[in-house]
């Protein structure tokens, strides 16, 4: 019961929590994720909309309770990504420009291109230990472990 409870919390501190870093393959998986979910839901929203009664309540309550918790995770997904590259997890607010017709568009797509692509500082930061070396490392302890149970 304590392991599920540890890889529960290891779970929400990876995809909720709004401390650390996150690199950029990571991040680009987890928006794909999240466009995935969003898609999802439109289907899930036709489907029920032709439905009546009980329902289509259920499934409205539901569709509101994924969107709070997709919105939470991209939102914590960004910040990381910020702090990967030293910046305030405060420049998120960049996204809310995208109601500016045209003009928001642009510096919207602009600002996703830079998470994805640009590199994040090397070695450790004000925000923690570079995520990258981090995973590298833990990559090494798991291929030597591999290792000795063959020996």
């Amino acid at each position: 019961m304590e392991k599920e409870n540890s890889s529960l919390k290891t779970f929400l501190k990876d995809y909720f929590s709004f401390s650390g870093r996150l690199n950029r393959w990571p991040y680009f998986l987890r928006l794909i994720g999240y466009f995935l979910i969003f898609k999802f839901l439109q289907i899930v929203l036709r489907i029920t909309d032709k439905m009546n009664g009980i329902v289509e309540s259920i499934a409205y309550v539901l569709v509101i309770i994924t969107v709070i918790a997709a919105f939470i995770f991209i939102s914590a997904q960004t910040v990381k990504r910020l702090h990967d590259l030293n910046k305030s997890g405060w420049f998120i607010l960049i996204r809310f420009v995208y109601h500016i017709p045209i003009f928001g568009w642009i510096c919207a797509i602009i600002f996703e291109l830079y998470l994805i692509l640009a590199k994040g500082t090397n070695g450790s930061n004000r925000f923690g230990p570079n995520s990258l070396i981090i995973e590298m490392k833990a990559d090494d302890v798991e291929k030597n472990t591999e290792s000795d149970f063959e020996k």
